[in-house]
Formats: structure tokens, C-alpha cells, sequence
């Protein structure tokens, strides 16, 4: 039993929420290693009459590669993003929701730190530049109080403009707090 009643204040018109999440990406591993990475999320959301609403955000990765010569690169990529969010499922009392969202997301990646040369051996070949792209995201959103949400989510994001890679999957958890 919760000791507060959560009804009146989750997903209403007008509702403002700071949404503050990380995870792992591709790999899903902690380990340094090729194709393995991390990311934070920062988002602003409000919603709307329709049990949805508008998201706005910064999104943040860093992901390692392999290079031929066997050392490891890394790749920062720095997103501005906005998208819709909607219910696809509650639960009857509204404390467990299965939200869907879709957007656009916007930035620049960073190879390697802007350096080309890695070693005597290697140079970076790829240039760092400008990305575009859309996502889309499943999140399990568990009510802990009036004001704050746990979230579990999984993102799929595709930015075809990259030059190292197109589709990243993620997954990772944070916590959603509610103003008025």
C-alpha cells in the first residue's frame, strides 16, 4: 500500500518535470573496450491534455573503437534533442506506466579529441562533424512519490550523418522530478 495518494499529480495538463538519467550503450558494458560506452541525458518536459507531452534536452556520450592497430579511440557526442512522450500502458491505480517517445535529436561528434594522429602507426581518417538524427525510447516509469519518478529506459538512436556509426542502442535508468 502507498502511503500517498500519487492519482491527481502524474501526467496532467500542464505537468513540468527534469528528467536526469544515464546508462550504458551498444556493449552494454562497464569495461573500456571496443564498441562499449556511456551516456547522460538532461530533460526538460511538459505535458500536455493527451497523457503526453513535449521533451527538450541535452544528451551526452562517449564511446570507445577499436582501432587497427589495436589501441582504443574515443568518440564524444554532444545532442540537443526534442521529442513527444506518451502513456502506452498505466496500471489501474496509476503507479507503474510504460511510456513511449519519439524525437529528433541534433549535434556535433568528436573523434578522438580532435587528434589525428593515435600512434607512429594510425591516423584517424574520419573527421569530426555535425550529427542529425531521430530516436525513439521505451521507458518504465515507477511513481515513488508525488514528486519524483524512477525510470528505466531503452533508446534507439540513428544518426545516418555520423562517420563511424549509424544505429547506438541504450539502455540505463534516472529519476524523474515533478514541479509545478
Amino acid at each position: 500500500m502507498w502511503p500517498i495518494s500519487t492519482k491527481a499529480q502524474i501526467h496532467s495538463k500542464n505537468l513540468r518535470t527534469i528528467e536526469l538519467s544515464m546508462g550504458l550503450m551498444d556493449k552494454l558494458s562497464f569495461k573500456k573496450d571496443d564498441n562499449v560506452g556511456i551516456w547522460l541525458n538532461f530533460i526538460f518536459s511538459k505535458y500536455n491534455a493527451r497523457k503526453g507531452g513535449f521533451r527538450y534536452g541535452i544528451n551526452l556520450q562517449q564511446k570507445y573503437y577499436e582501432t587497427p592497430v589495436k589501441r582504443l579511440i574515443n568518440v564524444n557526442q554532444y545532442f540537443v534533442e526534442t521529442g513527444y512522450g506518451f502513456e502506452l500502458i498505466k496500471s489501474k491505480k496509476r503507479r507503474l506506466f510504460l511510456n513511449g517517445v519519439g524525437g529528433l535529436v541534433a549535434g556535433y561528434e568528436s573523434i578522438n579529441g580532435e587528434k589525428k594522429e593515435v600512434d607512429a602507426l594510425f591516423v584517424v581518417q574520419n573527421e569530426s562533424k555535425i550529427l542529425a538524427g531521430t530516436y525513439f525510447l521505451v521507458e518504465f516509469e515507477a511513481i515513488l512519490s508525488t514528486k519524483t519518478s524512477l525510470i528505466i529506459n531503452t533508446r534507439q538512436i540513428w544518426t545516418p550523418t555520423s562517420n563511424l556509426q549509424d544505429f547506438h542502442s541504450r539502455v540505463g535508468i534516472g529519476l524523474r522530478l515533478n514541479y509545478f
